[in-house]
């Protein structure tokens, strides 16, 4: 075949460049493959505890409103955290396969009584938390504080001064270990 004299030459790209681009592209991807992962399994602690901190505040204005005990109880075997009305399951949220409840030691994971908030017609509630971690020994807890206002919060445990600290108290950004992968 004839082809015009313009297009001599330049026709696309070899094979060669090809084969260059993507070895160039799978070594990015395995150098960010760590760090990935890393924010992946940090994200489902977060997305989690924030899951069931939604999950309290919406059990208490359900009890509000309905005029009767709500409860939120976390099953420890199952790794699930569930909010009834009676009999009537509200919601429920599932712990991921990276997270589990757990604690710093000598601390305990579960700190109401039989595992289970109760949040009354009047809004007040139980005080406690449900603490949670990932398998880089970062603890974050869902805690409810004030039993007449049932104030969720969430926050993280910090190594260095042994405390737990809501986001931004007193001025301190959350760190995060980063161990191994899954």
């Amino acid at each position: 075949m004839n082809w015009p004299k313009g297009f001599r030459g330049k026709s696309g790209f070899s094979l060669v460049e090809l084969l260059v681009v993507l070895a160039v592209g799978m070594i990015l991807a395995l150098a960010s493959y760590p760090e990935l992962a890393r924010y992946y399994v940090r994200s489902q602690l977060e997305g989690t505890v924030h899951q069931v901190a939604l999950m309290m505040q919406k059990a208490r204005f359900q009890a509000i409103k309905a005029n009767a005990v709500t409860q939120v109880c976390a099953d420890t075997t199952t790794k699930q955290i569930s909010a009834t009305r009676g009999t009537t399951l509200i919601s429920q949220v599932a712990l991921p396969k990276a997270v589990t409840f757990g604690a710093p030691s000598p601390q305990v994971a579960i700190t109401v009584t039989a595992n289970c908030f109760n949040f009354n017609p009047d809004g007040s509630a139980d005080v406690g938390s449900f603490r949670v971690v990932d398998n880089n020994s970062n603890y974050l807890e869902v805690r409810v504080d004030s039993s007449a206002t049932a104030r969720v919060q969430v926050r993280k445990w910090d190594t260095t001064d042994s405390q737990w600290y809501t986001r931004g108290q007193g001025g301190k950004a959350w760190t995060w270990n980063t161990g191994k992968l899954f």
